[in-house]
């Protein structure tokens, strides 16, 4: 299956995972690059290069002011904002930029208006600004919806959040519990 996906450019980036037969774990396969109208994929990165080893990410998203693809990456040291090459030499390289807040609050998605600004849902619910240059987050507002399954300060099921760059409205998908 996919996991944390972006357009970008004609092309659907996204990392894919492969579960156990039981569906109680899986491993990091590779990041893609999709053609949506053919559904061919090309691997930028994979496991066995070892880049990927221990790295999933939780969400990405495409900045169109400064050409850069962000990922949210889940570590166990905290939630961490990269940046992944998508050309050339740097396809599917990770660059982590940091640690966001480095606190108790665990983001689960990752969202960039054409502005450049970064957004996420933290597991308390709430929506953040990213600021790019410090990694502070900066609560914006209540959304009313708890991240549920945290477990030892993961989130464990998945949520994804995209502008809708006509609108610029921003919208977030997630599983609730309910």
């Amino acid at each position: 299956p996919l996991q944390a996906g972006e357009y970008y450019n004609g092309r659907l980036y996204a990392q894919t995972l492969v579960y156990s037969e039981d569906y109680s774990s899986y491993i990091v396969n590779s990041f893609v690059s999709i053609n949506p109208e053919t559904g061919q994929r090309t691997t930028l990165n994979s496991t066995s290069s070892g880049t990927l080893q221990n790295v999933r990410f939780m969400d990405m998203a495409f900045s169109y002011r400064d050409n850069v693809m962000y990922s949210l990456i889940r570590k166990e040291t905290g939630p961490t904002l990269a940046t992944i090459g998508l050309i050339g030499a740097s396809a599917g390289k990770i660059t982590d930029i940091g640690i966001i807040n480095d606190g108790p609050i665990r983001y689960a998605t990752l969202a960039c208006h054409l502005s450049g600004e970064l957004y996420a849902i933290g597991d308390d619910g709430f929506l953040y600004k990213i600021d790019i240059d410090n990694l502070k987050a900066i609560q914006i507002g209540d959304t009313g919806v708890r991240i549920p399954d945290v477990s030892g300060g993961v989130i464990q099921n998945t949520q994804t959040m995209a502008f809708d760059h006509n609108t610029n409205v921003l919208y977030w998908a997630c599983e609730d519990g309910n």
